[in-house]
């Protein structure tokens, strides 16, 4: 890297986690909620994949997958990594596409449970 790292040893709070994510221009992610809180920012995604549900969310969101967290493929990360910075506007307005998609998904998830709820009590 040529840019110093740094490490948090704060507890933070989600916004304060998206914010962080959302300054970075690639994220290597791991966790399901670190693949979606980059997806919420709008940074492109490497997925190391440890869970199906992590690699779920990576194809959804058309995010690229590097490996798993037994094995990474170095030189398929740094051809995508590569490929993301020559395609960087059109890569990230793909995931904030995708991203909103989700969301909206989520919501009309939630009217129809409210629908169900409502039907249920009444």
């Amino acid at each position: 890297m040529k840019n110093e790292a740094y490490v948090i040893n704060k507890k933070c709070s989600v916004s304060e986690i998206i914010n962080i994510m959302s300054i970075c221009y690639i994220n290597i992610c791991m966790r399901l909620h670190s693949v979606i809180f980059s997806a919420l920012s709008g940074v492109p995604v490497l997925g190391i994949v440890y869970d199906p549900k992590v690699e779920y969310y990576l194809n959804i969101l058309e995010q690229v997958k590097i490996g798993t967290n037994k094995e990474i493929n170095q030189k398929y990360c740094y051809e995508s990594v590569e490929n993301i910075v020559n395609n960087y506007d059109e890569v990230k307005k793909k995931l904030i596409n995708k991203a909103n998609e989700l969301t909206n998904d989520t919501t009309k998830n939630e009217e129809y449970l409210k629908k169900i709820i409502k039907n249920k009590i009444l």
